[in-house]
């Protein structure tokens, strides 16, 4: 499998998530972090079942994190820190035996 990556971290990027990221469906590694995103976290990328490593540290997301992304069984590392994240951590993260950072 070619490995897929997207790497736009620290770019100055400002606005919400675009919930078409979620039709990457070969995206292996996602990484935003270190921008001005903000909003809630789109649904859209529980599509990306391929998905290892979703970091999104330091931005001015808010919210829960949604039901859909439980179907992110493939990560390894999940980046969220520096956000303003609210609610109760799910139990699907339970199902992500892969995880080793979060």
């Amino acid at each position: 499998m070619i490995s897929c990556r997207s790497n736009l971290g620290q770019n100055l990027l400002t606005g919400k998530i675009p919930p078409s990221l979620g039709r990457l469906s070969s995206l292996q590694t996602l990484s935003l972090l270190e921008n001005g995103l903000n909003g809630t976290l789109p649904p859209e990328l529980g599509k990306l079942s391929n998905l290892q490593k979703l970091r999104l540290q330091s931005n001015n997301l808010r919210g829960d994190l949604p039901k859909d992304y439980e179907n992110l069984k493939n990560l390894t590392i999940f980046g969220i820190a520096g956000n303003y994240l609210s609610g109760r951590i799910p139990t699907f993260i339970a199902k992500w035996v892969n995880l080793y950072a979060l």
